[in-house]
């Protein structure tokens, strides 16, 4: 599942409107909406108030995968805390 479809899922649940979680996390919704469709990444300085306003529902291992997406190389593993994330080379252990 993309970050677009986590987000939309998240609205879809929540009755949240995405023009006011944008200007929550502190991003115009042109940018926001630009970050629905993959066609921007979320800004790094927005993670910490997405994670918080989802109430986990966006995990850090949801946005760092879509940060890495294109990295042959890294790959994100998900852990049971939604503040976390371990990132490692790709066909480690």
């Amino acid at each position: 599942m993309t970050l677009g479809d986590k987000f939309k899922q998240y609205f879809e649940d929540s009755g949240v409107q995405k023009s006011k979680f944008a200007k929550k996390i502190g991003i115009s919704p042109a940018l926001f909406y630009q970050v629905l469709y993959g066609a921007q990444l979320l800004p790094v300085k927005c993670w910490k108030k997405t994670v918080e306003f989802t109430g986990g529902a966006i995990t850090m291992s949801d946005l760092m995968k879509d940060k890495l997406s294109k990295s042959p190389y890294m790959e994100v593993v998900e852990t049971k805390n939604p503040w976390r994330c371990e990132v490692r080379i790709k066909g480690s252990q």
